[in-house]
């Protein structure tokens, strides 16, 4: 049995994310659909990001940020290219497979309701990230 086929039974946000937003794109994408994988990668690494961020400013210290004022490019470069490859070896060429989990399942509501969430998590991850990055140690 395929393993999409149970999701509903195990709601995966992420999956779940990745279909809705490659849905948007499928006509232009294909099942590659990269601009679902650019946007899920964005709103993962800005998660990432907004924890880790913070954690290495206050390890560093002020003497250290004072000395390196690209210092905070420098951590999230690595880890936006880590997320994008991972989130492209996960999903490239998934969609479909994905989809037929979910689609034709879902009531008019939960669909709404999902993407609301997928909305607020989108904004909520950007705006975490731009107070989190300006914070100094």
């Amino acid at each position: 049995m395929n393993q999409y086929c149970s999701m509903r039974k195990g709601w995966k946000p992420l999956d779940y994310m990745f279909y809705r937003l490659a849905e948007l794109f499928v006509r232009k994408d294909g099942s590659q659909a990269i601009r679902a994988i650019v946007f899920l990668s964005m709103m993962q690494a800005a998660w990432l990001l907004s924890a880790l961020l913070p954690l290495a400013k206050k390890l560093a210290g002020q003497a250290f940020l004072d000395e390196h004022p690209h210092f905070s490019r420098t951590v999230t470069t690595p880890v936006v290219l880590v997320v994008i490859f991972l989130t492209y070896q996960r999903y490239s060429y998934q969609f479909y497979k994905i989809a037929e989990g979910w689609r034709h399942k879902e009531t008019r509501l939960q669909r709404v309701l999902r993407g609301v969430i997928i909305f607020l998590a989108l904004v909520s991850s950007l705006i975490m990230l731009l107070i989190f990055s300006s914070i100094r140690a």
